[in-house]
């Protein structure tokens, strides 16, 4: 799911450089010049991939500060939520995850506490690299369409500041994830708690047993009450506790063997049968990461393929220079 975002946040910060990347040079005041310049050279030396057609836009334009501007919000945005389920995992109440001991800061006063001071830290930077990108924003949006000294110098500090934070964030972000350790038994045995596979025991009532799925869910529903209020996990219900659940619910019992109701509350069957496209069973996720990993191979195309492109502007204007 992170990757997913990353991947579309990636998107829209390579429109935003697309949309950054025009020339406005050539545009004078806002109104153009009369001297007969080739705004075309002059945006193929400096590497720039086009030119801002209309003049005033060139001058008056702001939309290419808001690009990036809304680009950084949302890597902000989704990596400030992930940093609170990080912190959650992490807590000894969740024991999931465990972050490097490089990463983590001792209590003043209690010796066993290892306290995730990197997630704190990046959960506080990512909030400020947000509010610079929204106060770049908001001064946007109270400036004329015009050249005014407020859509461009005063604009500069929140851009760099935001772009300075929020490439502090995502560094420190890879070497968390670069040395993070899953706890996967204790994840493993946590799989089931609290009657997860509830689900999958609704979903095989409805294909098992033919009852449609809203009277599946209830089974299920009455089932799952009925155990809680025994005291009874998931790891023990009975086919006798599924067919009182179904007299209780339905006023009959449902057409259902022993072993398949284990099989529908097995954490693990309930992974592998969810094999569709983007599901969590194995084989999915396999192909999930697979897609994703060609993502990055694309991203990392379209970056040498910019700095590449800006690498031949400078040799062309270097030469065009020597000529001169």
């Amino acid at each position: 799911g992170v990757l997913a975002f990353l991947a579309k946040d990636q998107q829209r910060v390579a429109l935003a450089y697309a949309n950054m990347n025009e020339s406005p040079l050539g545009a004078a005041a806002f109104t153009g010049t009369g001297f007969a310049i080739d705004r075309g050279r002059v945006a193929e030396l400096l590497g720039f991939d086009t030119v801002i057609a209309s003049t005033q836009h060139s001058i008056g334009a702001g939309d290419h500060f808001t690009d990036m501007s809304f680009s950084m919000q949302g890597i902000a945005v989704g990596l400030g939520r992930v940093t609170h389920d990080l912190l959650v995992r992490a807590a000894f109440e969740f024991g999931s995850i465990r972050i490097d001991d490089s990463f983590i800061q001792i209590s003043s006063i209690m010796p066993q506490k290892r306290n995730p001071v990197v997630l704190e830290h990046l959960r506080a930077r990512l909030s400020r690299a947000l509010g610079y990108a929204q106060t770049m924003t908001l001064q946007i949006h109270g400036i004329p369409y015009g050249d005014t000294q407020d859509i461009e110098d005063e604009i500069m500090p929140p851009l760099a500041n935001a772009v300075f934070a929020l490439r502090e964030c995502l560094l420190l972000y890879a070497s968390v994830f670069d040395t993070l350790t899953i706890h996967g038994a204790h994840v493993r045995e946590q799989a089931g708690m609290g009657f997860t596979t509830a689900t999958e025991l609704a979903d095989t009532l409805a294909r098992e047993a033919g009852l449609p799925f809203r009277l599946a869910h209830k089974v299920a529903a009455t089932l799952v009450r009925q155990s809680v209020a025994s005291g009874v996990t998931y790891d023990r219900i009975t086919l006798a506790m599924l067919q009182e659940a179904a007299q209780t619910a339905l006023g009959k019992p449902v057409a259902i063997d022993a072993e398949t109701l284990q099989r529908a509350l097995d954490p693990e069957h309930f992974v592998a049968v969810r094999a569709g496209l983007g599901g969590v069973a194995p084989g999915s996720t396999s192909a999930l990461l697979r897609a994703e990993e060609n993502h990055l191979d694309a991203d990392a195309s379209w970056l040498d393929a910019a700095v590449s492109r800006l690498d031949a502007a400078q040799r062309v204007r270097i030469e065009a220079m020597a000529a001169y």
